[in-house]
């Protein structure tokens, strides 16, 4: 109840963990207490929030708080590294990006850095003889080829003039006459020379002639092969004339029987007759052969060989030993003999035949 004329309204309270705070006088404290914090600032000149920074203030910031500090600390990586690491951080760039000729001097070099040494100055020099050595060969094979070439028709030449077609072909009919009435249909023999090139290959100088004295082939002449191949390689090196039946003699046969690691035939044949195992494949077929060196007055002018593809085509072994001694003593009576040797000299006198392999101290062989 009121008295005196006073009212009975109460304030607004805020009760705060059980005390009770009037509500309009906190209001009050707050803004005194902004406004003053405000007069304050002002006098005082300091800066109300965060100011936006520019573009250009914030890379600021980033120099001088990242990268500097990242820049600083690389230096002292790098100082760590003086004064070789810059050496060989600089040749490791030249050899792996620089011009072809630095990395190649570079690599052909000797360096020695600490306990380490390279030298690459002997490899590097074999690389280059033998890079030498590979387009001289390249440019010598492609002369020989040409060579070559123009020897077919001068060969063609000497024959024509030298009448070595009527020649061999008379050869050809005369031993088949002396093998005997049962020469084989399939015989073929041709004649070898010296190579017009090199001192180490035989040249077939006329096509294939049958029994009767016809030609047999074509394109065959003009062919060579290494001293080193076959019946007619052996004959040239050995003088030893051969006449056979079976390209795989009886004792040979036996042999591959007893022991299988000789075989197959073709490696066997191979390994006999110093031939790739293609070249083995291909005469395999042809059994019966004969190959006689031709030679006057110590000179060795050519080889004559003739083959069937039949077994023992020539006769037994008595038959065969008596053509061949027949066969012999007719080739060193005929005219061939001397006009091959004509011809062997007129190659001998104006080109000095190419010699690749020899024995020498430098192991060529």
């Amino acid at each position: 109840m009121a008295s005196d004329g006073q009212s009975n309204e109460k304030k607004p309270l805020l009760v705060w963990w059980g005390f009770g705070i009037c509500v309009n006088c906190l209001a009050f404290s707050l803004m005194a207490g902004v406004l003053l914090l405000c007069v304050l600032f002002t006098g005082l000149h300091i800066p109300v929030g965060i100011e936006p920074l520019s573009l250009g203030e914030f890379l600021k910031l980033f120099y001088l708080s990242a990268a500097v500090p990242f820049l600083v600390l690389l230096g002292e990586i790098l100082k760590g590294f003086s004064p070789w690491g810059f050496v060989v951080l600089g040749i490791v760039a030249v050899v792996l990006y620089g011009p072809i000729w630095i990395r190649k001097s570079l690599l052909s070099g000797r360096w020695k850095v600490g306990g380490f040494e390279y030298d690459g100055s002997t490899s590097s020099a074999f690389r280059k003889e033998l890079n030498e050595a590979v387009k001289i060969v390249e440019q010598a094979n492609e002369e020989i080829r040409e060579a070559y070439e123009s020897a077919r028709p001068y060969a063609s030449q000497l024959r024509e003039r030298f009448q070595i077609g009527a020649a061999a072909s008379g050869a050809a009919a005369e031993i088949a006459r002396l093998v005997g009435p049962d020469c084989p249909d399939d015989f073929r023999l041709t004649f070898y020379v010296p190579d017009l090139l090199f001192s180490d290959r035989l040249y077939q100088f006329t096509e294939y002639y049958d029994k009767q004295g016809k030609l047999a082939s074509e394109q065959q002449a003009g062919r060579t092969y290494s001293i080193r191949y076959g019946i007619i390689g052996r004959v040239w090196r050995s003088g030893v004339a051969e006449i056979e039946g079976e390209l795989i003699s009886p004792e040979d046969q036996m042999l591959l029987a007893r022991d299988p690691r000789h075989g197959p035939i073709e490696k066997f044949i191979a390994r006999r007759w110093g031939l790739t195992l293609a070249e083995a494949a291909h005469i395999k077929q042809y059994n019966s052969y004969a190959a006689i060196r031709l030679e006057i007055a110590e000179s060795k002018v050519g080889v004559v060989f003739f083959y069937s593809k039949q077994l023992n085509a020539f006769g037994d072994n008595v038959a065969r030993e008596r053509a061949l001694t027949e066969i012999k003593v007719m080739l060193e009576q005929s005219a061939l003999v001397t006009k091959l040797l004509e011809i062997n000299d007129e190659i001998a006198s104006w080109s000095g035949r190419i010699q690749i392999f020899r024995n020498s101290k430098t192991g060529i062989v």
